[in-house]
């Protein structure tokens, strides 16, 4: 039905009419999509498991939406308010208040109805406490995966070990996105710390003993500093493990680049080209220029060898150049806590064994132990 428009309202407020009415309606679609998105969460409530992974998206999902159509509702108030419109024939924005005010009463309706459940404030707190509940349950589950790969190195214990981690991550993630969107709801602003609480504590020491190129947790690496107490030798040699037994490990992006970046660094650490010379060693002496680094990859076996021949050597470096004086046990038994003291049978023996895997860690235990060994001149008070 056409509307009756006074002479002094211009072709551009009624084109901004037209699309203030246009984009109202969209408003009014995007609730009722997340209306139906609630619905299904509503349905899963009561289940004994829950949080499935599926509400977990669900919900955040749904307070990502939720928080969208706020600001949809806002800026549609603000254009409903402002000159352009409010300049046009009073039928005109008779009808657009109107229109308004149904998609922001279907909104609030949406947000308030129970449901014979839980309206939306309380669902999303629920579910924050049974995701934080399930993400503490996970953590010893994570811990016994960690400890296995440490002490087997197998591709298939790294994968679980993986998969404990990154569920965790996705609890954590899901309590964060719905604790700042429930205060944007209830009109606070919170910045919740997912970074620090995945970087530090027990879950960023175990993070930090399986290595620091895992493709699922991108989302909280950066600023990690439990990373740069590992190398990246555990993930080149899981790589190639993997690789030369079939095993499909998805885990990481450019795997080739992060053995050579393994490579370079070690190589450099110790001052000469040694893995290469141990894939030429291994490989029988073959002839051929720079056949090592040539040849690298002809054998995942053989320079899965040749990284970690060479990562002993250089912590027997580190410990013969800049441990000389130092209790030796005591350096490993620093370098054990430094990196988080996994739950590894004979500790003394796996840490002797596997400091090739943290040899970034190990330079720091040989500092730590050398700044309490020394002794410090008591200086009087002058005066």
């Amino acid at each position: 039905m056409a509307t009756k428009i006074g002479t002094d309202s211009s072709a551009m407020n009624l084109e901004a009419a037209r699309q203030l009415s246009q984009d109202i309606m969209k408003g009014s679609l995007e609730v009722g999509a997340n209306f139906e998105l609630r619905e299904l969460i509503d349905d899963r409530v009561s289940w004994d498991n829950f949080p499935t992974k599926r509400t977990c998206e669900h919900a955040q999902r749904l307070s990502e939406g939720v928080a969208h159509i706020q600001e949809t509702l806002a800026g549609l108030k603000l254009r409903l308010e402002s000159e352009p419109i409010s300049s046009i024939d009073g039928i005109v924005r008779e009808f657009l208040t109107a229109q308004f005010n149904t998609v922001n009463e279907e909104f609030n309706a949406m947000i308030t109805r129970s449901n014979g459940n839980f309206d939306i404030p309380l669902l999303f707190e629920f579910v924050i406490e049974k995701s934080d509940i399930k993400s503490k349950k996970a953590l010893p589950v994570f811990e016994r995966a960690v400890s296995q790969y440490l002490q087997t190195r197998d591709p298939r214990d790294y994968a679980e070990a993986c998969k404990c981690g990154s569920k965790i991550e996705f609890l954590k993630q899901t309590v964060a996105i719905l604790t700042e969107k429930k205060a944007y709801l209830e009109g606070r602003t919170v910045q919740y710390p997912l970074k620090e609480e995945l970087a530090k504590g027990r879950i960023g020491a175990l993070l930090g003993l399986i290595g620091p190129s895992i493709t699922e947790f991108k989302f909280h690496l950066v600023g990690n500093e439990e990373m740069s107490k590992s190398s990246t030798v555990g993930n080149a040699c899981v790589i190639l493990d993997a690789r030369a037994s079939g095993v499909d490990l998805n885990h990481f992006d450019y795997p080739e680049k992060i053995i050579n970046e393994c490579i370079d660094d070690l190589q450099k650490k110790i001052g000469s080209d040694q893995v290469n010379y141990w894939v030429w060693e291994l490989s029988g002496r073959k002839a051929g220029e720079n056949y090592g680094e040539v040849h690298r990859y002809d054998d995942f076996g053989i320079l899965k060898e040749a990284i970690l021949r060479t990562a002993r050597s250089l912590v027997d470096k580190l410990m013969n150049e800049k441990a000389v004086g130092l209790d030796q046990e005591a350096v490993y038994a620093k370098l054990f806590e430094l990196i988080g003291a996994p739950e590894v049978e004979n500790p003394m023996g796996w840490m002797k064994e596997n400091a090739c895997y943290y040899y970034p860690a190990l330079e720091d235990s040989i500092e730590q132990m050398k700044f309490s060994e020394r002794q410090f001149e008591v200086i009087a008070p002058l005066g």
